[in-house]
């Protein structure tokens, strides 16, 4: 058994194919099937039920996946945790944000993290938060889904919708009216990571309480 054996399996894993997975590790599918069928003889077990339609894991190859990808994530980690140990951090740093998240402008955290660490491969994920306006008892009705702040301004500014966003955000929108909402619900914002994080996590961290420190005159 070898490390680029256990990517293959798990890249039939991911993408449901053979073919797929060949795609994804730059390799013609005949080599990979190859190999994946050498670790399966070394394993005495088949990992995959294999049809013309789809690729399906085993009761043998769910228990290899579990033990699977977290070998291959440490193996990736050692290159990784050894650059850092010299000073020089790389790998990837993955972040997923909430669209209302505005105590730091991420965009600029992210221009400075990539100055001071141009070998992480850096990847963003935007997604929708929950409005708080059903927490403050207001009744609503939701017809409008956006994930740009300013789109709420323009919604707003036409008449079509209201919309809940921080004191600061509605102070700089043009041409509506803001009102403040008293005992309103007082949502806190978290940076979460990995108990084990990279180093390029570790570093990002770091980044972000520097910021923080700053903006709160620490």
């Amino acid at each position: 058994m070898n490390l680029k054996q256990i990517e293959y399996a798990l890249a039939v894993v991911d993408t449901g194919s053979f073919t797929r997975a060949a795609e994804r590790c730059h390799v013609v599918q005949s080599a990979l099937s190859h190999q994946i069928a050498r670790l399966e003889e070394t394993l005495g077990v088949s990992l995959f039920e294999r049809s013309s339609r789809r690729v399906r894991l085993t009761p043998a190859g769910e228990a290899f996946v579990q033990s699977a990808r977290p070998a291959l994530e440490a193996t990736r980690r050692i290159a990784e945790d050894v650059a850092a140990a010299c000073g020089e951090v790389r790998g990837q740093l993955s972040i997923g944000e909430i669209t209302s998240l505005t105590e730091l402008d991420l965009v600029d955290l992210l221009a400075d993290f990539h100055a001071q660490h141009p070998l992480v491969d850096i990847r963003w994920l935007m997604a929708k938060s929950e409005l708080l306006i059903a927490a403050a008892g207001v009744r609503h009705r939701v017809q409008f889904e956006v994930t740009n702040i300013r789109l709420v301004e323009k919604f707003a500014k036409r008449g079509l919708a209201i919309g809940l966003v921080p004191a600061r955000i509605a102070n700089s929108f043009n041409g509506v009216m803001s009102v403040a909402i008293e005992d309103a619900p007082v949502r806190h914002v978290y940076a979460i990571w990995s108990m084990h994080p990279t180093p390029a996590a570790r570093a990002f961290a770091q980044l972000i309480e520097q910021r923080l420190a700053v903006r709160d005159g620490h």
